[in-house]
């Protein structure tokens, strides 16, 4: 089994990307829910992130990265998972997904 290292650090929101793969979709109820609580709280759990070129991809944490770009944060926390593959990277998020109760599944 491959472990990765990880290392935490504000992330500028330009320099991050979605994956093609998420298979969570937000309703807008969800949405209006995750942007209350970041305005009260702040983000409290960082995104998972992996380096792509000269980007962060997202692995978890795709709401709370749509929410902080539309109250138009500069940062968001994130846990950058280093050498993370992209086949690696696909597990990750749909094992992430599922853990959190998405019905959705990725063909």
């Amino acid at each position: 089994m491959v472990k990765y290292k990880t290392r935490n650090e504000n992330v500028a929101i330009g320099l991050i990307v979605k994956n093609p793969w998420n298979p969570n979709q937000m309703d807008k109820k969800t949405l209006k829910a995750e942007k209350e609580s970041i305005q009260k709280y702040g983000v409290v759990a960082p995104i998972i992130v992996r380096e792509i070129d000269d980007d962060f991809q997202i692995i978890d944490g795709e709401h709370r990265y749509i929410v902080c770009k539309e109250l138009r944060h500069e940062t968001i926390p994130c846990v950058i998972v280093d050498g993370l593959k992209e086949k690696d990277a696909k597990k990750l998020t749909i094992i992430l997904n599922e853990t959190k109760g998405s019905n959705d599944k990725i063909d």
